[in-house]
């Protein structure tokens, strides 16, 4: 009985894990696309700017 409950608190622990990860990788990816959305923000700026100068 005492190995089927490690064994379940192994495999829990085992999916907390890679569900982190994963959590990791999204916070990742969002952190970039916020500074891909600014860089894309500034180059339209400074290509207005360069519009509207005389």
């Amino acid at each position: 009985m005492t190995s089927r409950r490690s064994l379940s608190v192994l495999l829990l622990n085992m999916f907390q894990n890679i569900f982190l990860m994963f959590n990791e990788v999204d916070k990742e990816k969002i952190s970039r696309q916020k500074i891909d959305n600014e860089e894309k923000s500034i180059m339209f700026g400074e290509k207005l700017m360069v519009f509207f100068t005389p």
